[in-house]
């Protein structure tokens, strides 16, 4: 559903229309291992943050997610999206998310 390189261009960050995000090697294209990040329904946005060190996806299922970019470990959900989030952006510091 949506594709994004990490900061340091080593990793690829993807949206899937299965529920799920993964994370790749750039190089290789080999999947990187890490813990499962799933959605409840179709996840359409992911990327990681300017600093690399999170990443943040939103699909189908109204809800914004933050995870650890090293661990896939879940940080923060954001509830209370009106609608899907098609759309994801990080502010240049990493502090904020905004959705669409």
């Amino acid at each position: 559903m949506s594709v994004a390189f990490s900061p340091d261009g080593n990793r690829i960050v993807s949206a899937s229309d299965i529920n799920t995000v993964h994370v790749w090697d750039a190089h290789s294209g080999e999947p990187v291992p890490m813990a499962q990040m799933s959605h409840t329904a179709e996840v359409w946005a992911a990327m990681f943050s300017p600093d690399g060190r999170v990443i943040a996806s939103g699909g189908v299922d109204n809800i914004a997610r933050v995870w650890d970019a090293q661990t896939g470990l879940p940080m923060k959900t954001m509830e209370g999206h009106g609608d899907r989030i098609v759309c994801l952006a990080f502010s240049p510091d990493s502090k904020q998310i905004a959705t669409s």
